[in-house]
């Protein structure tokens, strides 16, 4: 009995399975990332680490974003201009240039908490983070926190963390979630948020080891934008503080 027509329908089998095949290689390489329930990942698009100014800094994606999950402790600008640094408290305080500290200014503190920068230093036209990077806006800060919040399975999402800002506590236990293991936090996504602290906008040091304050890129004509998260609530605080704050900085990669 000729089997010729049992040889080519499996040929045209095989040939729709490989093509397939190639199909969905390419949607999942498209797409750079996937998602599920309770554990965002984040492909090709983030890579492991990044290289800056002699620093080894971890990344890791959340969501559709590529985040650093170590706070920058550069002294430099990304054109290799050397960021201020200002220990005397009124100096601090007056500087609209930009600058950076240290916690108690000991280079120590840099070293395992990062630098503490002013909101000047975070949009100085030199750039503070790597070639490709940037600090978060508030809009970014909010696309994060939307997708750890969706992710952790809870309802209105968007509701809890609106693109307007308004200072406060948001969310659940967000905040939780992002702090470090070491810190206790549930740390799912790798953040590793630490609590280093900082200096307010007249000088002194504060608060290292109970909360951490992170700028975002944006504000208004008086004051920055940023986010907290403390020791002793799961939540996340939004918060508006003067530019010459000194505040950590994630970076973001555009």
């Amino acid at each position: 009995m000729d089997d010729s027509p049992k040889k080519i329908y499996f040929l045209i089998g095989s040939l729709i399975l490989v093509v397939l095949v190639i199909v969905l290689v390419m949607f999942f390489a498209r797409k750079g990332f996937q998602t599920e329930k309770g554990n965002l990942i984040m492909g090709s698009a983030c890579p492991e680490q990044i290289t800056y100014q002699g620093v080894v800094y971890q990344t890791k994606g959340i969501g559709e974003q590529c985040w650093m999950v170590e706070n920058l402790k550069n002294f430099s600008y990304r054109d290799g201009s050397a960021i201020s640094n200002l220990p005397v408290s009124g100096e601090w305080a007056e500087d609209k240039e930009g600058a950076y500290a240290c916690y108690y200014n000991e280079e120590s503190y840099c070293q395992d908490y990062g630098a503490l920068y002013n909101w000047y230093a975070v949009n100085n036209k030199k750039g503070l983070c790597p070639e490709g990077w940037s600090a978060p806006t508030h809009e970014q800060w909010v696309e994060m926190e939307r997708s750890v919040c969706q992710d952790l399975g809870y309802e209105d999402c968007q509701e809890r963390f609106t693109q307007e800002f308004v200072s406060g506590w948001r969310g659940t236990d967000e905040g939780w979630y992002l702090l470090s293991a070491d810190l206790g936090g549930n740390d799912k996504y790798g953040f590793k948020a630490i609590l280093g602290g900082i200096r307010n906008s007249a000088g002194p040091f504060m608060l290292l080891k109970e909360s951490g304050f992170w700028w975002a890129a944006s504000g208004d004509e008086d004051v920055g934008y940023g986010r907290v998260i403390t020791a002793d609530d799961k939540r996340l605080r939004w918060g508006a503080s003067g530019k010459s704050s000194g505040f950590s900085v994630r970076c973001i990669r555009n």
